[in-house]
């Protein structure tokens, strides 16, 4: 009897959940926080947005970010880690709260661009 050719272990049989979203430029993003912190809001909304499109859960972004930004910072880190786990990326688990507390406009942005790099999203 023949036998068939090895199929590929990995992630390739997960599917991502939803829409692969945007590369951001963390430094860029941080920058425009400091110099406008409505703008920089804006992008970290946006980017929950993405994050809860991706993982499928049916969510929209707090509208938070713009009254009190501390408290959709504190659910950003399990977000992040489910993302993680769905796209199947090498690094997996929860980001750091402190540095997402302290450094937030650079942080997230960056470990949200390495979940869309894994899945193939260029950067424009």
């Amino acid at each position: 009897m023949g036998s068939a050719p090895m199929a590929p272990v990995g992630s390739a049989g997960l599917a991502p959940v939803g829409p692969v979203g945007t590369i951001r430029n963390p430094i860029v993003v941080f920058l425009l926080t400091g110099v406008c912190f409505l703008i920089g809001l804006a992008q970290m909304r946006a980017l929950e947005d993405e994050l809860n499109a991706f993982v499928g859960n049916g969510k929209k972004a707090s509208i938070l970010w713009f009254l009190f930004p501390l408290i959709p910072v504190l659910g950003m880190p399990k977000l992040i880690a489910e993302a993680r786990a769905k796209a199947g990326t090498p690094v997996q688990g929860e980001g750091n709260l402190i540095l997402y507390i302290f450094l937030g406009p650079y942080m997230i942005p960056n470990d949200a661009n390495q979940i869309w790099q894994h899945l193939g999203a260029r950067s424009s």
